[in-house]
Parts: C-alpha cells; sequence; structure tokens
C-alpha cells in the first residue's frame, strides 16, 4: 500500500508551476480503512515524505499525516462518514495549517498561500472519496465499517461533482500557466533589455576616459601623465584604481601612487595576464575580467583595458580596476517586484552580483528552476533575472 502510494505521489499531476495533484492520498486513505488507525497514519507519513522530494519541504508530510489521524479518529469515535469527516478536518484544521506553515514558515506571498490551500483541501477531499468508493467495491464482505447504500451513492454524486471540476481546473490552470509565463518572460526580456542599455552606457563611459588617456600617454612625461590618472581616479568614483603599463607589464604611472603597503606602485613588474595577448591582437579597449579584489574588502571588480599604440603598434596599455556598486545600484532600482531576483555572472558562471538568498560571490551559481532569462550585456558578463 505504501509503495502504491509513493508511487501515486511520484506521478503526480502538474496544475499550476509546483502546485500538483498527488494521489498518494488515495492509498493513505485506503490503508486507513483495511488496517486501522495508527497503521494508516503511519502509511500516511511514509507515503507523504515523498512530497519532501517534489516541493524541498516538510510541512505537507505533517498536514497529510495529521488528515488521515482526525479522519481515523472522527469514523471510530463519532461514527462520522469518512468524506464528512475529512471535509471537517480541513475546513477545522487542514487549512489553517497550510496558512500557517507556507505563508508564516515558507514566506509564500498571500495570494499564492491560498491558491496552494485550496488545491490542497480539494486534492485531500477527492482523494478520500475515491479511496472511499475502492474500499466500499473492494470490502463488501469484509465489513471493516459498516456502510450504507445512501453513503455510497452520495459519494459518487459528489465525486461526479468534483472530478469535472479538477478536469476543468487542470486545464484551465495549464492555460493560465501558459499565459502567465508568457507574459513573465516578455517582461523579462524587456527588462533585461533595459538594464542592458544602461549598463553598456555605464561601460562605454569608462571605456571612453580610459581610451582618451590611452591616446595621449606616448605625448606628455610621466609625471604629467599621472597628474591625468590622479584626476580621473577621483573625478569617477567607480574607478578604485587606474595605470600606465609598459609591453611588458611594468608600470610607469599610477593612480594612487603608493599601495596599501606603503609601497610605490611606479615601476612594479606584474605577471602578463591572458587577455594581454587580445589585447595585443585587437587594438581595441576591453572588459577583461571580473575578479574577486584583493585590496581593500573582497569584493568584485572588473578590469578595464586600453591598449597604448605607437606608430600603429602595441606599446603597452592603461588598466583600469573598476568597482560594481553603480551596477549594483542599478539591479537593485530597476527590479521593481520584490519577487524578482538578478544575478549578474562572469564568463565562467561565476556570481558577480546578485540578489538570489544562498549566493557565494565568485563561485558557480546555485540554479533553481524558475521562470528566468539570461542576457549578455557586455563582454564577458551575463545577466539573468528570474522571478520567484
Amino acid at each position: 500500500m505504501v509503495l502504491t502510494g509513493l508511487a501515486g505521489n511520484h506521478l503526480s499531476y502538474p496544475i499550476f508551476l509546483n502546485i500538483d495533484f498527488l494521489f498518494g492520498g488515495i492509498f493513505a486513505m485506503l490503508a486507513l480503512q483495511f488496517f486501522g488507525l495508527w497503521p494508516g497514519v503511519l502509511a500516511a507519513a511514509l507515503i507523504a515524505s515523498y512530497t519532501f522530494v517534489l516541493w524541498k519541504h516538510p510541512y505537507a508530510i505533517v498536514i497529510m499525516s495529521a488528515e488521515v489521524a482526525v479522519v481515523g479518529a472522527l469514523m471510530t469515535r463519532r461514527k462520522m462518514g469518512m468524506v464528512l469527516a475529512d471535509t471537517l478536518y480541513w475546513v477545522v484544521a487542514g487549512l489553517p495549517l497550510v496558512y500557517l506553515f507556507y505563508r508564516f514558515v515558507l514566506k509564500v506571498p498571500d495570494s499564492s498561500v491560498w491558491i496552494i490551500a485550496v488545491k490542497q483541501a480539494v486534492n485531500g477531499i477527492a482523494a478520500t472519496m475515491l479511496a472511499r468508493l475502492i474500499y466500499s467495491s473492494l470490502g463488501v464482505g469484509l465489513q471493516c465499517w459498516q456502510r450504507s447504500m445512501s453513503e455510497v451513492m452520495s459519494n459518487l454524486l459528489v465525486l461526479f461533482v468534483v472530478l469535472p471540476s479538477l478536469l476543468i481546473l487542470g486545464v484551465s490552470s495549464r492555460e493560465d500557466f501558459e499565459h502567465v509565463d508568457g507574459d513573465l518572460r516578455q517582461g523579462l526580456i524587456e527588462h533585461a533589455s533595459n538594464t542592458k542599455a544602461l549598463f553598456q552606457h555605464w561601460v562605454k563611459a569608462r571605456k571612453d576616459a580610459v581610451l582618451e588617456l590611452a591616446t595621449v600617454a606616448n605625448t606628455m612625461p610621466a609625471a604629467q601623465f599621472n597628474e591625468r590618472l590622479e584626476l580621473l581616479r577621483k573625478a569617477d568614483a567607480n574607478i578604485l584604481r587606474i595605470g600606465r603599463r609598459d609591453k611588458d607589464s611594468v608600470v610607469l604611472a599610477y593612480s594612487p601612487l603608493i599601495d596599501e603597503s606603503g609601497n610605490r606602485n611606479v615601476g612594479k613588474k606584474f605577471p602578463e595576464r591572458p587577455y594581454i595577448a587580445s589585447l595585443r591582437q585587437s587594438g581595441q579597449p576591453m572588459l577583461a575580467e571580473v575578479v574577486m579584489g584583493r585590496i581593500d574588502k573582497p569584493e568584485p571588480v572588473a578590469i578595464l583595458l586600453a591598449p597604448v599604440l605607437k606608430q600603429g603598434q602595441f606599446d603597452g596599455y592603461v588598466n583600469a580596476v573598476l568597482k560594481l556598486d553603480a551596477i549594483q545600484d542599478m539591479l537593485k532600482h530597476g527590479v521593481q517586484d520584490r519577487y524578482a531576483l538578478f544575478t549578474l555572472l562572469d564568463q565562467n558562471g561565476n556570481v558577480v552580483l546578485s540578489n538570489r538568498p544562498g549566493q557565494t560571490m565568485m563561485k558557480p551559481l546555485q540554479r533553481e528552476k524558475r521562470v528566468a532569462i539570461l542576457h549578455p550585456v557586455f563582454e564577458h558578463v551575463l545577466y539573468r533575472v528570474e522571478f520567484e
């Protein structure tokens, strides 16, 4: 009985997003009728345990086990009909329990909680009616509980009303889901496009400034060029550090002049990163990569490069380290819906910025099944926006 109940829950019928019609309750109620109260409750708990796999929380196990316990107690002690007992359970205890767990523990939006509560109540009552009818047809000679023809007829009449209603609910819910899904996706596409435009404007403003410096890098003494770097860094709060390096990655000018250890930045030689080869080849400014900053507080920073050319040949580059606070503010203000989630990813799928819970910066995105749009915004950066 438990195995068939687990199979019934596994073969659940999806109605809307994560709302499923479960068939395991039929076998839990059959176990109650064939084996008695406590074996029935145990069977119900085991059968309902599959909901943890479906919904990733244990509260449905409590609700469904309590349903069998209350129905069994009302049938044996109050001699109440099974369907009536189940209906009474859902009205008095089941619906309040669903609201308590989903609204206050799981923090599900109020409108969604009532959809889930009604679905679970209808699911439970329908499963109870089917179980009672199956038991009546199979257990005519067993007489586990005294049954009357009027009970069978009333159950059949209610079933003929409930089953078409469930069918209509399933079909209409799927149509509604497709409509809502389409609207959500269109909204996400529009939002991602608008955000892309804002991002590109932000990057272009930094690129233009760095490219202008790269263009004049060989036309003035190092001290004068260093003053230009200092002016730009102080004028643009997005720039953490900016410098000029020769073709061997030796620092010729830098702002700030002194590093966090009190040493001069000018004269330092840095190992050549793989993206420098791409910069040599393209001869165009580029957003090289997003990395975790090691100076001050650990946070993602972007590396922006512009090549310095001498008679058309690569002669070093200007590199700027950009903080992403302005980008994060754009994302927060751009997401108007409080249930919308945004994530900015680098080229390796690592999280740069996100308001999704459970994410670690510069680690792979922990994905869940949600309506989502993934949109390229500029080099090496993708923007993912979704709804809970």
